[in-house]
């Protein structure tokens, strides 16, 4: 069953990397760059492997990912890559060649994106770097609110109910999140986290790393 999770989380929420482009200096967006088709062609000949539970599928899926990545240097897509490279690691439960990827992934995004300032957060968090963790994750906090004040967006509540956790703790976190589905009953994703708000007898990052695992990435505007 979380190998299907993984699976549907992936392949509805990858397609926002794919799509979206990066502010880093000196880099041309994805709208503004001419794409290798070939290796978008191999990328989603890849996810749709990775629709399979199989295992041979999925490193036939990575070995396709790996052959896009060589041939292609438009940074947005070869984050793109990475990212689905690193799901695929996910759903063969290989933890060491996911961090390794989803990291690249992360670094291929840009230095204020809400995703990357989070996964960095709690790399450090869990590498004991408090100071750093404290520092990506207040950034975090601060630029959710700042596009919350713009506009409702359920992902970018997600990402500030994450960086609570992680930052101040799981009873800041549920605040947050009981505050937002007060007002958005409605989030199938906010209720989703709510109800399963005790599903591992550990800590709230514990259960949100299931979903975080694939994530959902927040390319902010």
């Amino acid at each position: 069953m979380r190998k299907i999770l993984y699976t549907f989380v992936l392949l509805t929420f990858s397609v926002f990397v794919m799509c979206c482009s990066s502010k880093t200096e000196g880099e041309k967006s994805c709208k503004e760059s001419r794409h290798n088709f070939d290796a978008i062609h191999l990328n989603d000949s890849a996810l749709m492997l990775m629709q399979s539970v199989d295992s041979t599928k999925i490193r036939i899926a990575i070995q396709l990912l790996d052959s896009a990545i060589s041939i292609d240097t438009i940074q947005c897509d070869r984050r793109s890559f990475y990212w689905n490279k690193a799901g695929a690691y996910a759903i063969l439960g290989d933890s060491v060649r996911y961090e390794k990827d989803m990291e690249t992934a992360m670094s291929l995004l840009p230095s204020d994106n809400l995703l990357r300032l989070v996964f960095y957060g709690k790399k450090y968090k869990k590498a004991n770097k408090s100071d750093s963790s404290a520092y990506y994750l207040s950034r975090a906090i601060f630029l959710c609110d700042s596009l919350l004040e713009k506009k409702y967006d359920e992902s970018v509540v997600f990402s500030k109910v994450t960086a609570l956790s992680l930052y101040k703790g799981d009873m800041a976190a549920k605040r947050c999140l009981t505050e937002a589905l007060s007002k958005h009953p409605e989030s199938v994703l906010l209720s989703t986290i709510n109800e399963n708000w005790n599903y591992k007898k550990q800590t709230f990052d514990g259960f949100m790393s299931n979903w975080q695992r694939n994530g959902i990435p927040i390319e902010n505007e």
